[in-house]
């Protein structure tokens, strides 16, 4: 007599293995995707926060680039105040350029970070504006060939107040 199972017996076998696996074969598909969804769902999160991290770190170096464009359009007034040197009037001249253009990017930059919210650079563009036009009025002077009224505007109280 031989071993070897009948072909009924394999035909049973096999629908039992059948209707054992009809349960698992849709477990492990929705298992399956809820899977994917999760990792989808955390790579979209990731990316916009990385995407985000990216534009305000963006944004912190342009405010740095504006704060260092006013800090040497401050000494280059300064220097034209002690030197009279028209050179001098120039570099404020083109500090004061480049930093609009930057502050302009910074503004740019912290609003795409944070699209959804409304950013207040109100007070940031009037302090900002306020020292320019201080500074602008001692350059003006100077450049007018009154150099003691550019020198008492630069160290008057009001000046050293809004610091």
């Amino acid at each position: 007599m031989s071993k070897e199972p009948s072909n009924a017996y394999r035909l049973q076998h096999s629908l039992e293995l059948v209707a054992r696996g009809r349960y698992v074969v849709p477990v492990v598909l929705a298992l399956g995707i809820a899977s994917m969804a999760v990792n989808e769902s955390t790579y979209r999160h990731s990316h916009t926060t990385l995407t985000n991290g990216i534009a305000l770190t963006d944004a912190r170096i342009q405010a740095a680039q504006t704060l260092q464009l006013i800090t040497d359009a401050g000494l280059y007034a300064r220097s034209y105040l002690l030197g009279g040197l028209p050179k001098d009037a120039q570099a404020y001249r083109e500090a004061i350029r480049k930093m609009q253009e930057v502050k302009q990017k910074t503004f740019d930059l912290v609003a795409k970070a944070t699209p959804g919210s409304t950013v207040s650079v109100e007070e940031i563009e009037r302090l900002m504006a306020l020292q320019i036009a201080t500074v602008d009025k001692w350059v003006d002077l100077m450049t007018r060939g009154e150099r003691e009224a550019a020198v008492a505007a630069a160290v008057s109280n009001q000046t050293r107040a809004r610091r």
